[in-house]
């Protein structure tokens, strides 16, 4: 016999009595993703031994010419043909960065391969790698809560872009619970499918990201924290894009409750409606960019209501309500004496409608005394209609009453000034009737 080997395409050979066996299927450098296909010579089992072992599993003997094999995690499969003398042996990586999730796959059989998914994302997770991308392949209705509690980068997303997580009946608490690593949905819908529960639709208390065509909808909550997204103390919540509308909250938050940090940066928060705060934030809230508009509280707060660390630096929050309280797009308040700051660079806040102010810029924003306010003059713009724009004093049509130094505290005095700043414009509310 003449031996040959060599590694040419990805293929190996050797030659016995002069007749070339080829062995392929596998080439270096390749991701193959959990399914690796392998061709053996015709002849194995007759004249050639061929093999395969995956990692330190048992070795395999081939008795037909192709097979493929299935590997849930990163692994090593060194393949083997052997005339009895001589014997090819390669070794490659299999390194898995995608996984998959079927209605139709098993938890049990599956390797959450693209032709052999898991059942349910639960399982998917568990055996997952680190910096990874579960793909939906179906609309999935998970009876418990998915719990993401392992420190790995994880992304979440839809194959196709057209697959849903929906709530059940028999799920009223989270539907996703993330408690560590990092985790970021993107083109994935998570759908409360209406369903009236005791729990926010998804908790997160470590970093979770919202990206590009991801909607958060149809959650209602009849207890506390909120109904779309609760994000505790240890939670930094950033919104990149996305969509979260139409969530129902009895208390606040509808949209997002926050204790954590909240960052938006694009995206739209819409249709929500809420007792108080579609965005309720107790914590860091930052707001970049974004649209919150068209959502409704009963008692204030239209698009939020916050306490804590208030950075509005771009974005919109337009055509919010309040039926029955303060700040139709954004009241800024001291819940549970928290010290709050309120700093403006930008945005604009108009067209909400409330019913009463604490503030000069009507009803579109108020701001209860001992919040503090850094506003620069470039900042954000308001609907003053509400407002009579000064009292000028008979005396020089120029100067007009104003609040010294535009402070929000009661018993701050009251001075004559040059007309021009938002410390000047007023608007007289009923108390009583006589």
């Amino acid at each position: 016999s003449k031996y040959e080997y060599s590694i040419d395409g990805g293929k190996s050979w050797i030659e016995v009595n002069s007749n070339t066996y080829t062995f392929e299927g596998l080439k270096e450098g390749t991701e193959y993703e959990g399914e690796v296909e392998i061709t053996f010579p015709t002849e194995c089992n007759n004249s050639i031994t061929c093999t395969y072992q995956i990692e330190d599993g048992p070795v395999q003997t081939m008795v037909n010419n192709n097979t493929t094999v299935y590997l849930p995690k990163n692994s090593n499969i060194v393949a083997k043909i052997s005339d009895g003398v001589n014997t090819v042996s390669s070794t490659y990586q299999v390194t898995r960065t995608e996984y998959y999730v079927s209605s139709s796959g098993s938890d049990t059989t599956g390797a959450g391969t693209f032709n052999k998914p898991y059942a349910t994302v639960q399982t998917t997770y568990d055996n997952a790698n680190d910096n990874t991308t579960i793909y939906l392949k179906s609309n999935l209705s998970p009876d418990t809560s998915i719990l993401m509690d392992e420190d790995k980068t994880i992304t979440l997303t839809s194959y196709n872009n057209t697959y849903s997580i929906f709530r059940t009946a028999n799920n009223l608490v989270h539907v996703l619970r993330h408690t560590a690593g990092n985790l970021t949905l993107k083109n994935i819908t998570i759908d409360g499918n209406n369903i009236q529960a005791t729990a926010p639709m998804i908790m997160t208390s470590s970093n979770f990201n919202i990206e590009t065509g991801t909607t958060i909808k149809n959650a209602q909550n009849t207890s506390d924290n909120g109904a779309g997204i609760y994000v505790t103390n240890e939670g930094n919540l950033v919104i990149n894009n996305g969509n979260i509308s139409n969530n129902i909250a009895t208390a606040g938050g509808a949209a997002i409750f926050n204790n954590g940090t909240t960052t938006i940066n694009s995206g739209m928060i819409k249709n929500n409606q809420s007792f108080n705060g579609n965005i309720w934030s107790y914590g860091t809230l930052t707001i970049n960019g974004g649209s919150i508009s068209n959502n409704t509280a009963t008692q204030d707060g239209g698009g939020i209501d916050a306490s804590g660390i208030i950075n509005l630096n771009g974005g919109s929050i337009t055509n919010n309500t309040v039926t029955n309280g303060l700040g139709g797009g954004l009241a800024v308040a001291r819940h549970n004496n928290v010290n709050t700051v309120f700093n403006v660079n930008g945005g604009t806040i108009n067209n909400n409608i409330g019913n009463s102010n604490l503030r000069t810029e009507g009803k579109n924003i108020d701001i209860v005394p001992g919040v503090t306010v850094n506003e620069k003059q470039s900042g954000y713009t308001y609907n003053t209609s509400n407002a009579i724009n000064y009292i000028t004093t008979a005396l020089n049509s120029g100067y007009g009453l104003a609040v010294e130094g535009a402070f929000t505290d009661n018993g701050t005095n009251v001075v004559l000034w040059q007309n021009g700043g938002n410390n000047q414009k007023w608007q007289f509310i009923q108390t009583e009737v006589n």
